[in-house]
C-alpha cells in the first residue's frame, strides 16, 4: 500500500526493517526483537502517522535518534506527511532548532502561558526557554 510504504520511508524504518528476519512483521519489544531507543520512537511515529489522525501528538521522537535522521523525520514525517496534509502536529521538543519559525506554545507549571512564535515566547518566558533547556540537561 502507498500510503504505508510513504510512511515507512519518512520514519527511515525501510532499512532496519530488511534487516529483521521477518521484515515489518517482526515482533518487537519484550516479547520479540529487542529495538535501540531510535527504532523504537521511529516505530511508534510510525503506527501514529499511520493511523491518518487529524492531531498527532509526539513526545520527542527527535531525542533518540542522530541529526541526520532528526532532519529526516522532522521534515518527511512531521512536516510532510502531517502538516503538508493539514493535520495538526504537536511536537514536545528540546530540540529547538525545528520550532524556530513554526508556532510555539509555551507552558510553565501546567498552564498555557503564550502561543506565538518561537520569538514571542522567548520573550514571554524572559529569554529563558534555553537556558532552562541547558540546565536541566547539563
Amino acid at each position: 500500500e502507498k500510503w504505508y510504504s510513504n510512511v515507512v520511508e519518512a520514519c527511515g524504518l525501510a532499512l532496519d526493517f530488511s534487516q529483521f528476519l521477518n521484515g515489518d512483521q517482526t515482533i518487537v519489544g519484550d516479547r520479540g526483537v529487542q529495538c535501540s531507543g531510535g527504532q523504537r520512537a521511529r516505530i511508534g511515529l510510525a503506527r501514529a502517522l499511520y493511523r491518518d489522525a487529524n492531531v498527532l501528538v509526539v513526545d520527542d521522537p527527535l531525542s533518540a535518534v542522530d541529526a541526520e535522521v532528526g532532519r529526516q523525520i522532522f521534515n518527511e514525517a512531521l512536516m510532510k506527511l502531517g502538516v503538508n496534509r493539514g493535520k495538526c502536529v504537536i511536537l514536545a521538543t528540546h530540540q529547538h532548532q525545528y520550532v524556530m519559525d513554526k508556532k510555539c506554545v509555551l507552558m510553565r507549571n501546567g498552564h498555557l502561558e503564550k502561543i506565538g512564535s518561537y520569538s514571542d515566547c522567548v520573550a514571554a518566558a524572559g529569554g529563558k526557554i534555553i537556558t532552562a533547556h541547558s540546565s536541566i540537561n547539563d
